[in-house]
């Protein structure tokens, strides 16, 4: 499994570029148990533009297409576009990142809430090391881009922006995504050995993945040590890695 970043990327990031993600206490347990980072449907985000074609590109292309000889023809094949990109986003999978450089309060309550906790800092070079050179059950090309905030599609009929476009009002998320393009089987697509409209796990090298982790700075300083045995106990070499949050907003 190799991740591919010129596909998509119009600026790389730099190798070592800060990125962050944000852990239910129950999914991070899960992600040091089995080693592995999971791959949600898209259609299982809970921004249901995820993945489509924004109304405003479907209108201006109706628009450019009164100027056609044929525009019922036209507006036709403009439905079809939408509706196989709409339709696309059922074949791709993500998993999500953040590129900010620091912790983010709005980010721990959206992602974390008040229970446990945990958020990973790494890099973008550990990322992709992590995944490139660990051995997986089922091989899949993963490709990696930022995502852009906008209310309109720079390439309206472009199944790569609709799943790395979003709204103006989720941008305090900064977001980062590996992302699994897949295509129905009479597309040449092909059998996956899981439940695609679910997702994947993909497995990953957790001491490459994982530079620092940080424990949610909302629990208490008993339960905070509770959080950090636990994880010393099933990981050991992350002892070393645990840190203290910088936010104190008790």
């Amino acid at each position: 499994m190799i991740i591919k970043d010129d596909r998509i990327w119009d600026d790389p990031p730099k190798g070592n570029r800060i990125i962050w993600r944000y852990f239910t206490f129950e999914k991070f347990l899960d992600l040091i148990l089995n080693s592995e980072l999971f791959f949600t449907n898209l259609t299982k985000l809970t921004d249901k533009y995820e993945g489509t074609m924004f109304e405003s590109n479907f209108q201006s292309a109706l628009i450019a297409a009164k100027k056609e000889k044929d525009y019922e023809e036209a507006r036709r094949e403009i439905l079809l576009e939408q509706q196989e990109i709409n339709n696309l986003r059922n074949y791709t999978l993500v998993n999500c990142w953040t590129l900010k450089r620091h912790e983010s309060y709005a980010l721990w309550k959206i992602y974390v809430g008040s229970g446990p906790g945990v958020a990973i800092r790494t890099t973008v070079a550990n990322l992709k090391k992590a995944i490139n050179q660990t051995r997986q059950e089922f091989d899949e090309d993963i490709s990696i881009a930022a995502v852009k905030y906008k209310d309109k599609l720079d390439y309206s009929f472009s199944r790569i922006d609709a799943t790395i476009t979003k709204k103006p009002y989720y941008d305090f998320e900064d977001e980062m995504r590996l992302i699994i393009f897949n295509f129905p089987l009479s597309e040449n697509g092909y059998e996956v050995p899981y439940d695609m409209t679910v997702g994947r796990k993909v497995k990953v090298d957790l001491h490459q993945l994982i530079s620092e982790v940080y424990i949610s700075p909302f629990l208490s300083n008993a339960y905070r040590d509770t959080v950090s045995n636990t994880i010393i106990k099933l990981a050991p070499f992350l002892k070393s890695r645990i840190k203290s949050s910088e936010i104190n907003d008790g």
